[in-house]
């Protein structure tokens, strides 16, 4: 599995350090995703000025003027001069390929009747526009999918997190599971200063991920071009790094056909055009409960991006509405960046292929069980960590069952309260789509003595896909992360629902991936698997139960 290579900052957090977290700062997260000179997330309801149409039936003011390469001749040599011509033909290619993957996203955009009414002249570039819009190879198909909206961010701003791959990935990350960006070489470094219709340009290669085990991992690697098409708008393409001659695939690596971003000033915020246009292997559900999402542009959709983007958007806007301890003036960043780092080892957990240094798997049958790699102890030495995953189908609606766990998390991390008295909440940080909240309560260990545990959950929707991810933590984790931002060891536990169903979040049913953390002290491998299998069906059986009880009571 690969590894994050940006140094100095929050994401080079590895998933084989996760358990031991590192705030690693205010200027590393939060900050750095979105610049501080924007003001924030507006509340009122914005709608898109879909009557403010663009035609770009025009050509910009270069494209009547002939592609001139830079001059590459400089050996008289014949080998050298033949050379040169094949490179200059391949430069010639790599320009047609680019414009023609400019121009069909353009297409797509106006042939669904989007606020683009106009398609650019780009010259003759039929041919590559042909090879765009075939049928996929055998056992492949196409998932396309667009999305309209109006974003609460700067076009300056949209544009630079876009074009930096690091901060792209931050800002994504429900979605990017890893992500590097590289500097074009060979023929493409030539297209960048070609083209001066290019005003930038990278190579991202990019691993994506949902919160689901059954839905598979799209790995691509594109290359990303930024192209002002008129003042004030904007084009980010995204075409598969194989289209371009010389650079090979890898068969298993999904293509991704021209995608991209449309990008319209509007006051401070930006009208987008999000299009998703992917070749994915066409793989027959083995089970029946992901076929709706497996089979369908819903997993990876362009709907799909642009809630999450929002999403990230609005998280960091998230206040304090609670707070019943001391706190430091950085506790808000400590918060957001202490669940970030939870949530992505809880996402590495979950996923198809976790991380090896960090976990040895000891079953992957219908649950699968993790044991960490490091023989963790808590308290007494033998006991080791392990980690129960495995997904469910629900007959509900994924808000309502949403809710319905947001509360039901704190009782399966706390089954039985050895006190009458209730967890108290000490802290709620939130937005109107996330939530972290930290829940104390008093454990009497005898007539003198008591302890507090704490709970730290966060619990976040964002139009498409929702999470309750919790860490358990006591008085001197709390005491370091949130009075001095300093590490803490985290142990994620929670559940990811993703509707089931082609109508988000109004589908009549859920598909839940939960992971349940537990220590335990057991000699015999065989016996830990059946302990926590025995564990995670108690708490399906239970969660399937009350949720059918709540249908039949309302109906």
């Amino acid at each position: 599995k690969r590894e994050p290579s940006y140094e100095g900052n929050f994401w080079d957090h590895k998933i084989s350090k996760a358990r031991g977290y590192k705030d690693p700062g205010p200027s590393s997260l939060v900050t750095d995703v979105f610049d501080s000179t924007v003001n924030g997330f507006l509340e009122e309801n914005i709608t898109p000025r879909l009557d403010d149409s663009i035609d770009l039936n025009m050509p910009p003011d270069d494209e009547d003027e002939e592609f001139e390469p830079p001059s590459l001749y400089g050996d008289s040599s014949l080998d050298s001069i033949a050379n040169t011509e094949n490179f200059y033909l391949e430069l010639q290619e790599a320009n047609n390929i680019s414009k023609a993957a400019y121009k069909d996203l353009i297409m797509t955009a106006f042939e669904t009747k989007t606020w683009i009414v106009g398609i650019p002249a780009m010259g003759s570039v039929e041919e590559f526009l042909e090879m765009f819009r075939s049928p996929p190879p055998p056992g492949m198909r196409v998932e396309r999918s667009i999305e309209s909206a109006v974003v609460p961010m700067a076009p300056d701003l949209l544009i630079s997190v876009m074009m930096d791959v690091d901060r792209w990935a931050k800002c994504l990350s429900l979605i990017v599971s890893w992500a590097d960006g590289q500097a074009p070489t060979g023929v493409l470094q030539k297209l960048r200063s070609s083209d001066r219709a290019i005003e930038s340009m990278l190579i991202v290669d990019a691993e994506l991920q949902l919160p689901n085990p059954l839905v598979q991992s799209q790995d691509l690697c594109f290359l990303r071009c930024l192209r002002e098409i008129i003042p004030n708008v904007w084009a980010i393409v995204d075409i598969s790094i194989d289209y371009f001659p010389g650079f090979g695939s890898e068969e298993s690596r999904r293509r991704r056909r021209p995608s991209g971003l449309i990008i319209k000033r509007q006051e401070n915020h930006s009208q987008i055009i999000w299009i998703e246009n992917v070749e994915v292997p066409d793989v027959p559900s083995e089970d029946g409960t992901q076929s709706e999402i497996t089979n369908s542009n819903l997993a990876f959709s362009a709907k799909c991006w642009v809630d999450t983007l929002i999403w990230s958007w609005k998280r960091i806007e998230s206040r304090f509405y609670n707070i019943k301890m001391p706190v430091n003036q950085e506790a808000g960043t400590h918060l957001l960046n202490l669940t970030n780092f939870m949530r992505i080892a809880y996402f590495d957990i979950i996923s198809e292929s976790p991380d090896e240094e960090t976990w040895v798997t000891l079953s992957d049958k219908e649950v699968k069980i993790l044991r960490t790699t490091t023989g963790d102890c808590v308290d007494t030495s033998g006991f080791n960590n392990y980690i129960a995953v495995t997904s469910f189908r629900l007959q509900v609606k994924p808000l309502s069952l949403f809710d319905f766990l947001v509360k039901k998390n704190m009782h399966i991390q706390w089954p039985q309260l050895l006190t009458l008295q209730e967890p108290e909440e000490v802290i709620r940080f939130s937005s109107d789509s996330n939530s972290i909240t930290l829940h104390k309560k008093v454990v009497i260990q005898n007539e003198t003595s008591k302890v507090f545990r704490y709970l730290l959950q966060e619990a976040s929707t964002n139009g498409f896909c929702s999470y309750i991810v919790s860490t358990p933590m006591n008085h001197v984790d709390v005491h370091r992360a949130f009075t001095f931002g300093r590490d803490v060891t985290i142990q994620p536990s929670g559940f990811a629902v993703m509707p089931d169903g082609p109508n988000g979040l109004h589908s009549n049913a859920s598909l839940v991936t939960i992971a349940v953390n537990q220590y335990l002290n057991v000699p015999e491998t065989d016996q830990a698997i059946d302990i926590m299998c025995g564990l995670v069906s108690a708490i399906i059986k239970d969660i399937t139960e009350e949720v059918s009880s709540a249908r039949n009571t309302s109906s």
